[in-house]
């Protein structure tokens, strides 16, 4: 188990560092001691950032396809298609509960996708109503 100083962390970092089973105690007095646990406190705090950024990638990178996988496709007229975001791809998800996690993911992922806000190489366009949605690539919206 990896410990940290409590006084060098800001209240969010001590509730990342026990959420990743991090133990959290009071720092020893000035000493070579203190040195020691200040540079080893750091090296946690990075490791904390690296997960955070990676996740953070991973989310970007995934977000997409967790629409296109999850939410109901239909094919529009026009050539495109659509994802309803009410309704689970039929395939992998027979019963209720797989449903319900379909949808979930499905909308989690459009509320990612709006509040990252225009970051992507594409955009997320609702079409006539909030749970139908479609990407269009950056260059042919304005």
């Amino acid at each position: 188990m990896k410990t940290v100083a409590k006084d060098q962390m800001t209240a969010s970092e001590l509730r990342m560092a026990e959420s990743l089973g991090i133990f959290v105690q009071e720092a020893p007095a000035p000493t070579e001691a203190r040195a020691e646990w200040e540079a080893r406190s750091q090296q946690l705090k990075d490791l904390g950032m690296q997960i955070l950024w990676n996740a953070w990638r991973i989310a970007d990178e995934a977000v997409r396809s967790d629409i296109e996988c999850y939410a109901k496709a239909i094919p529009h007229p026009e050539g495109f298609t659509v994802y309803d975001l009410r309704y689970a791809q039929v395939t992998g998800a027979t019963d209720a509960e797989e449903q319900t996690h379909a949808v979930a993911v499905a909308q989690r992922a459009a509320h990612y996708i709006d509040l990252r806000g225009d970051v992507f190489p594409w955009r997320l366009v609702r079409v006539g109503a909030d749970h139908l949605v479609r990407f269009v690539a950056k260059e042919t919206q304005p």
